[in-house]
């Protein structure tokens, strides 16, 4: 791992020296949270695994559907180099359009990139949801994160980051349409919001650094 602070997450291990968040996957909503302890934000390890077939795939996509989501097991499918969308819903799936003005590639970016910019400003994490996939959006997977700093005080979000993953470059850049003043990185739309004017341009910012497309608002 490129980072000393990073550690792995997972839905059912605590990381050492840190307290576990609970990731709540929501069955009808892409907001709903589960409240959690004030930590400093961990992002998810970077480490690699070599591909060894679609049964490993198999493994890690039966995860979808069981509550036990999050941006570890999304990262590790996308080291394992399984198709996207992996679930076959979304194959065929069509609709939207793609908008030649939108300059971000429509490409896999690991969570644990975002993480790392998020720790490295010095946020805790307040909650986090897991996203329920929507098919005829075309929402594969995607997380909402509520956060604060320093270390989240008082467990009381002040920014929020939204996290959508589309399963084509025409859905996403649809939805980037429909959500004004979103940002566009890789196969997600982004939606960065809060009370906190100055903590909220700050992720903004750090979004843009890694590559994020500004959308008309």
């Amino acid at each position: 791992m490129s980072l000393a602070t990073i550690t792995k997450w997972s839905a059912a291990a605590v990381a050492v020296g840190v307290i576990a968040l609970a990731i709540v996957r929501t069955a009808s909503s892409s907001d709903g949270t589960s409240a959690a302890p004030p930590v400093v934000v961990q992002q998810p390890s970077s480490t690699t695994t070599t591909p060894s077939g679609s049964g490993d795939c198999d493994a890690h996509a039966v995860h979808m559907q069981m509550g036990m989501w999050n941006p570890d097991l999304a990262d590790e499918m996308l080291a394992l180099g399984c198709p996207w969308p992996y679930e076959q819903d979304f194959r065929s799936l069509a609709g939207g359009k793609e908008d030649p003005s939108i300059a971000a590639p429509f490409a896999p970016i690991p969570y644990a990139t975002v993480f790392a910019m998020i720790n490295a400003g010095n946020f805790g994490l307040c909650q986090m949801a897991s996203m329920a996939q929507d098919h005829t959006a075309g929402v594969v997977e995607g997380f909402t994160l509520r956060m604060a700093e320093p270390r989240c005080p008082n467990g009381q979000p002040t920014e929020q980051v939204v996290l959508r993953e589309y399963a084509t470059r025409a859905l996403r850049d649809a939805a980037a349409h429909a959500h004004g003043g979103s940002l566009v990185l890789g196969r997600w739309v982004v939606e960065v919001s809060g009370s906190n004017d100055a903590g909220v341009q700050q992720l903004h910012s750090g979004l843009v650094r890694l590559g994020a497309f500004d959308t008309p608002a």
